[in-house]
């Protein structure tokens, strides 16, 4: 069974206005990496900002930014160690295409803690100079440590669940996956 993914990122109202309020003042940075412990909804933060940023309401987040040409989702296989060669392939294309419309990209890469050594290396000189108007937002597992290399090239953003938060999710979660 297939899970669906909240349209809405709860417990985050102060990050979520923080980043959309540099997106509206032009000061969004190219590359984003939110970090934080596993399971509090990073990924699913990274698909409610940019579903806001690019005005969808749609009520599958995920299915409809999946759909958007000009957004590439990411995630790592659940049995694989890392990201495939494959998947950066992905990105590069992604970078190379040209758009059909002038709106923004957005890249959304998860567990960027899964890339490995020769991934990084290759993401660094599109990360470093970056296609105009395309952005990268990777998550990242506090615990695990991510190359510093790349790591120094993102604007990092922390998130910590407040307990207060975690009825709400569940109840959240209940609803929408019965």
């Amino acid at each position: 069974m297939l899970l669906k993914i909240s349209n809405k990122s709860i417990g985050f109202d102060k990050e979520f206005s923080f980043l959309k309020d540099l997106y509206n003042n032009k000061s969004f940075p190219k590359a984003i990496m939110i970090k934080g412990i596993s399971g509090i909804g990073k990924y699913t933060f990274c698909l409610n900002l940019v579903s806001s940023l690019n005005k969808q309401t749609e009520n599958n987040v995920e299915e409809s930014l999946s759909k958007d040409s000009n957004i590439l989702l990411l995630k790592k296989d659940d049995d694989k160690h890392s990201y495939k060669v494959e998947d950066i392939n992905k990105i590069l294309n992604f970078c190379k295409l040209k758009p059909f419309n002038d709106k923004p990209r957005f890249i959304i890469l998860k567990n960027s803690n899964f890339l490995n050594i020769s991934s990084v290396n290759a993401l660094l000189k599109l990360i470093e100079e970056p296609v105009e108007n395309i952005y990268f937002i990777f998550t990242s597992d506090l615990m695990s440590k991510n190359l510093e290399t790349l790591e120094s090239r993102f604007f990092i953003k922390k998130l910590f669940l407040n307990k207060k938060y975690y009825q709400q999710i569940i109840d959240n979660f209940i609803t929408h996956n019965g």
